[in-house]
């Protein structure tokens, strides 16, 4: 349980090894040297503070990650294996490298805070790239993913891609009852060193028929009030 100060693992933090474990956060800074590792039946509770890890942030099982507040970092990938939960309601989870999720359940939830990652899936070596588990956007929620230059990797999505997995309803989706998944470009004041980055945003939106009706409620009660 870590409320303040500094902790530092040469190595790893492993989170559930022959038995389940927890660990919570809410200030301070915590890093490693290597990876950190949530086990089956593992949590990891995160309501403030820093946390930066030096290579993998990696589940497994059914270990849940729930981050309400504070900045998780990670060096190289963020790997959710089996059917771990990731949730992130405020804060900010970011990653240098991949994203990658398991078909076996991995889904990961952004209700709000930013999601961040240089790529998103894993390239399959035959040209291809693998689209796996679910990422669910939904209230304030961002998940932005570095947009592809000439040399980048597949997994680097363009607006074109993120709008066909947005269309398929099956890897990328939201819940948010009235509102749709938005694609757009934005920029990245500074990312894994470099400066004015461009990435590939996606968040929730009003539908445009809900836009509609708030508009003709609006004029509605304008008219009323004259009335009055």
């Amino acid at each position: 349980d870590i409320s303040g100060g500094t902790f530092v693992a040469g190595d790893d933090i492993t989170i559930g090894a022959a038995a389940a474990g927890t660990m919570s956060q809410s200030a301070g800074d915590v890093s490693t040297g290597d990876d950190f590792i949530v086990n089956a039946g593992g949590s990891f509770t995160m309501t403030g503070g820093t946390l930066f890890v030096g290579d993998r942030l990696v589940t497994d099982g059914d270990a849940v990650v729930n981050v309400d507040g504070g900045d998780v970092l990670a060096d190289d990938d963020f790997f959710f294996f089996g059917n771990s939960q990731i949730t992130l309601d405020s804060g900010s989870m970011i990653v240098f490298d991949k994203m990658r999720l398991d078909d076996a359940g991995a889904k990961v939830t952004v209700n709000g805070g930013v999601l961040r990652s240089n790529e998103f899936g894993l390239e399959d070596g035959g040209g291809g790239i693998n689209f796996e588990g679910v990422l669910e956007i939904n209230g304030d929620g961002v998940y932005q993913v570095e947009a592809p230059g000439p040399t980048s990797p597949l997994s680097q999505l363009n607006i074109a891609r993120a709008e066909a997995l947005i269309a398929e309803g099956v890897h990328i989706v939201t819940s948010d009852a009235g509102r749709r998944l938005n694609v757009q470009t934005v920029i990245v004041p500074e990312f894994d060193g470099e400066t004015n980055v461009t990435f590939v945003q996606i968040n929730v939106v009003p539908e445009p028929t809900s836009l509609a009706l708030l508009c003709f409620g609006l004029l509605g009660l304008c008219v009323r009030r004259r009335r009055a």
